[in-house]
């Protein structure tokens, strides 16, 4: 090889030689299949390209979805233009929706709907002694429903009232 060795250990003039090394290319062959084998063995599967027409299900943030139709494809070839049943127009990634069989429904256009609280009527308790018999209306929320008469005057300051 007309060079000087590294280390100073006596090397017979076999091992200087250059040697051609066979089948280089059909190993490194195998071994790409090898890796190949089990790299895709947990790919997900290819999806069908959606349409124009298809309704779907759009993820949006927190694993939610929501209905919508595809309405436009765009020059990339995993990007949608979709409409929602709320009216929006929102592009999206083919991996961020599912198509789906069934038809969506449009909703009509209504005014924005505001929470409502319901009011429910709460019978006194048997244990309690009271002359009268009405019945507390009460607000549900989403916690403990407490009677005032429930209440001593220390705790009933240090607690939510809900009525």
């Amino acid at each position: 090889m007309s060079r000087i060795t590294r280390s100073t250990l006596p090397i017979t003039e076999e091992m200087l030689k250059p040697a051609v090394i066979e089948n280089v290319k059909s190993k490194l062959q195998v071994l790409r299949g090898v890796q190949a084998k089990y790299a895709n063995q947990n790919k997900k599967e290819e999806t069908t390209p959606l349409k124009t027409g298809d309704a779907v299900r759009i993820e949006t943030s927190h694993r939610n979805w929501i209905a919508g139709k595809v309405i436009a494809e765009t020059q990339n070839p995993r990007s949608v233009v979709v409409k929602t049943n709320d009216g929006k127009v929102i592009r999206r990634n083919s991996t961020h929706l599912h198509k789906t069989i069934a038809e969506i429904p449009t909703l009509p256009k209504a005014p924005y709907l505001h929470r409502v609280r319901k009011k429910i009527l709460v019978p006194p308790k048997r244990h309690q002694r009271t002359k009268e018999r009405n019945h507390h209306q009460l607000t549900l929320i989403r916690r403990k429903l407490l009677e005032p008469d429930e209440l001593s005057k220390h705790h009933r300051d240090l607690t939510y009232k809900c009525y």
